[in-house]
């Protein structure tokens, strides 16, 4: 008797838990060594790639091999490594549905912003 859907295994999913949380704290540091401002690793910057790479491959622990465990991990950790020191690019990407700014955008503020909050606060005080 064949089966044809391949269940998780709780072996695998131990494994690939640690492969990926250990390559994405590795990728944070080297990230940090490499691309950051002061060029050197932090033990919380440690910290933060291995929660990334715990909250990557918490879904597909037991489903996928130990590439597929590696390729999480670094993923994970690669996106949030660039959100963490680019807030500002960042979120001007998401609001502008992933264009790239131009040269001749200003910025305004957004009816949510703490500017806008603060001017229409002042408003509705007196």
């Amino acid at each position: 008797m064949t089966r044809t859907s391949r269940a998780p295994t709780r072996p695998a999913a131990i494994i690939n838990t640690n492969l990926a949380t250990a390559v994405a704290m590795m990728a944070w540091i080297l990230m940090d060594m490499f691309f950051s401002a002061d060029k050197k690793p932090t033990f919380l910057g440690g910290l933060n790639g291995m929660i990334c790479g715990l909250v990557g491959i918490t879904p597909a622990a037991g489903y996928v091999n130990g590439l597929g465990a590696i390729i999480i991990g670094l993923v994970a950790s690669a996106v949030v490594w660039v959100a963490w020191y680019n807030p500002a690019e960042v979120r001007l990407a998401v609001q502008q549905g992933g264009r790239r700014p131009s040269a001749s955008s200003t910025r305004t503020a957004s009816p949510g912003s703490s500017a806008a909050c603060s001017s229409a606060c002042s408003r509705t005080r007196t």
